[in-house]
C-alpha cells in the first residue's frame, strides 16, 4: 500500500508582487536640505498646511541605524504622507540616491497627478530646501525599505 502524505501544501509569499502592489499608488519626492528632520517637518507643516507628526514606531532600521519617520494622514482623501530621513550621519536608507537628504512618500489612490505637479514646486520654495524632485520608485533597488 502506498504511503500518503498528510502534510498540507506550503504557501509561498510572492514578495515581488506585493512590492509592486504597494508602490502602485505611491508618489516619492526627494528633497535636499540641511535642516534637521524636526525642523523640516515643522516648516512643511507651517508653510503647506500639513500635520506631520513623529511616528517613532514607524522608524526604519537599516544597518543598525534608525531613519526617522514623520507621518500625516489626510483622512478625507484617504492619503498617507510619510517624511523619511534618507541619511543617518553617513549611512543611507537608499544608498542609490545619496544626494537626497529626505524622502516624502505619498500613498493613496488620489495622489498621482495632484501631488506630482504641484507639490515639488511648492516644497522648493521653502527656505533651506535646496530642491525637490519626483523620484521613480521602480528604479530604486532598495525601495523595499520604504514599505511601512
Amino acid at each position: 500500500m502506498a504511503k500518503t502524505s498528510t502534510k498540507s501544501p506550503k504557501l509561498t509569499l510572492d514578495n515581488a508582487s506585493l512590492e509592486e502592489e504597494f508602490f502602485e499608488d505611491v508618489v516619492l519626492l526627494g528633497m535636499v536640505s540641511a535642516l534637521t528632520p524636526e525642523s523640516l517637518a515643522w516648516r512643511i507643516n507651517q508653510l503647506l498646511g500639513m500635520g506631520f507628526a513623529r511616528n517613532a514606531e514607524a522608524d526604519i532600521l537599516v544597518d543598525k541605524r534608525f531613519h526617522i519617520v514623520y507621518e500625516y494622514i489626510e483622512q478625507d482623501k484617504l492619503v498617507e504622507h510619510f517624511l523619511l530621513s534618507n541619511r543617518h550621519k553617513m549611512h543611507f536608507l537608499l544608498p542609490e540616491i545619496k544626494p537626497i537628504d529626505y524622502l516624502w512618500m505619498i500613498k493613496g489612490s488620489h495622489v498621482i497627478h495632484q501631488y506630482t505637479q504641484v507639490l515639488p514646486g511648492a516644497v522648493s520654495k521653502i527656505q533651506q530646501i535646496g530642491y525637490c524632485t519626483v523620484l521613480d520608485c521602480s528604479k530604486l533597488p532598495h525601495r523595499e525599505y520604504l514599505i511601512l
